[in-house]
């Protein structure tokens, strides 16, 4: 994928180190992330993360339990929406390597590359590596009480299916454990968006991430998103990222609206 470290650059950059202190520019910064990060792009063959997610609409709150698979350059993301009255919903989005597709009730459906965007097939755990697209350090803060430096990012222009990255205005990376605590961007390209990632604690090894990840939107709560738990390297087969064996596994309405409707299992 195209926002990859290249091997030669991850090998020489884990070899600098860079005190914090001196950190005065996005350089900097990143040699420290590929210095910190670097190794988890080699020793992680695939990734199992379970991630819970809980959406407000100002009326009703509705839970999905998710579980995203990874396996370079392969993904896959299963969403069961809870729907009340015992009743689920199932969906899979699946990327084969080539197409990403999207597996419910009504069968399969390919996705167009600016809904692939969506769903940030390369990022959800490497949220790292975009802070080479053309971040800029305006500053240091204090957020929920880590040292941030504050990295800004110009506005993103042209087709949605060109851009890459979460579409993030402005990000706050805590200076000591090196991890995101807080990020600004757009939603809906008209409203403001919030995020405040906390909870942070080591997943993989001793790398940190944050499992729990709040999203405010003009200032009212629209999401928040509890990682339940990381795996790596289970050595996932390759029929787990194929949309045709999905669809075929389909149990249909029944078991997709299990309770909602008369014939659920």
């Amino acid at each position: 994928m195209r926002n990859q470290w290249k091997t030669a650059i991850l090998l020489l950059a884990a070899a600098v180190w860079v005190r914090p202190a001196l950190a005065t520019d996005i350089g900097d910064i990143v040699k420290m992330l590929q210095a910190k990060y670097g190794k988890y792009e080699t020793m992680i063959k695939d990734l199992t993360l379970a991630m819970d997610v809980t959406v407000n609409d100002g009326k009703n709150q509705m839970v999905s339990e998710n579980i995203m698979y990874y396996k370079e350059p392969k993904f896959r993301m299963d969403s069961k929406m809870n729907l009340g009255q015992g009743g689920a919903m199932a969906t899979s989005v699946i990327y084969d390597g080539t197409d990403m597709w999207m597996v419910s009730m009504m069968g399969s459906q390919k996705l167009a590359a600016k809904d692939q965007m969506k769903y940030n097939r390369d990022k959800t755990w490497r949220w790292w590596s975009f802070l080479t697209e053309n971040g800029t350090v305006t500053g240091s803060e204090t957020v929920g009480g880590y040292d941030c430096w504050v990295i800004e990012f110009p506005q993103k222009e042209g087709k949605a299916e060109d851009q890459a990255g979460p579409e993030f205005t402005k990000l706050w990376l805590a200076k000591e454990p090196l991890v995101q605590v807080k990020a600004e961007g757009m939603y809906d390209k008209k409203k403001k968006a919030v995020f405040i990632y906390s909870d942070i604690k080591p997943a993989i090894g001793k790398m940190e991430m944050p499992h729990k990840i709040e999203t405010l939107v003009d200032g009212k709560l629209m999401s928040t998103a509890v990682i339940k738990s990381v795996e790596y390297n289970k050595n996932l087969p390759d029929e787990l990222f194929s949309a045709a064996k999905a669809k075929s596994e389909n149990k249909g309405l029944g078991g997709m609206l299990k309770g909602v409707v008369p014939g659920g299992q």
